[in-house]
Formats: structure tokens, sequence, C-alpha cells
């Protein structure tokens, strides 16, 4: 995968099963990204046993945000005309403060194949000293 975009993206691939699993691990900046971006890199490849997930910042209705920007709407149309599954539940993923609301910017896709396999899925409650 060749990347453009001024995004960060770790990937690792576990072999420990019949069939490998891939896990890429997004952060993106408020920077712009191309809204093709995610359709034709991050979530091109929906054959097999993946994971994306990580922090968006990426703010939408559907995954619970208080308002939908523009990166939350590219990610959303590129996220629902994919196989991929959103497995986040209706939690925040950031620590509200006073200066902000709690939303949800993190987030986990799966493919198919892997989503069927899922035992459960939530939100860690040790923020670990950041604020999501």
């Amino acid at each position: 995968m060749t990347i453009n975009e001024p995004l960060q993206i770790s990937a690792i691939k576990i072999s420990n099963y019949k069939v490998p699993i891939f896990v890429y691990n997004v952060y993106c900046p408020d920077n712009k990204i191309s809204p093709n971006f995610w359709s034709e890199s991050l979530f091109s490849n929906d054959q097999g046993y993946n994971i994306v997930c990580g922090d968006f910042n990426a703010h939408h209705k559907i995954w619970n945000c208080n308002k939908t920007d523009t990166r939350g709407r590219d990610l959303f149309q590129a996220y629902s005309q994919s196989k991929y599954i959103l497995v986040n539940d209706d939690s925040y993923t950031t620590v509200a403060t006073v200066f902000r609301k709690p939303s949800v910017i993190d987030l986990t896709f799966v493919s198919p194949e892997l989503y069927i396999l899922l035992d459960f899925w939530k939100v860690g409650i040790d923020a670990m000293g950041s604020d999501h």
C-alpha cells in the first residue's frame, strides 16, 4: 500500500493461525486527507482476516459523535461501500473535559470473515494517560 497522505499507519501480520490476520493501526492528525484515500487504500482489501483500527479524528453521528465533519462523511462513505463492519458500540472513546464533550474518534473496522469470529469488543476503562 502506497500512502501519500499526512497520516501514520502501522501494519502487522499475525501468522499463528491457518489464515494470517492483518492489523492496520491508523493515526490521522487533523490534516486534510483525500476523500479517495479511504476507499482506494484503506478499505480496498476486504478479503481475509483484517482489522483496521485507530484514531481517525473523524466525526460522524453514525458512530455516536455529536456532529458529522468532512472526514467523518468521507470515511463513512468509503466504509459503507466496503464489506468492512464497524464493531464500535455507542461507547465514547475520548475522555470528556470541561472544554470538550466526549466523542468517538477511535474506530475499529473488521472484515466479515473475522467479524463472525469476534467474541466481544469494548472501550478500555484506563486511558493510560491519554485523552482517549
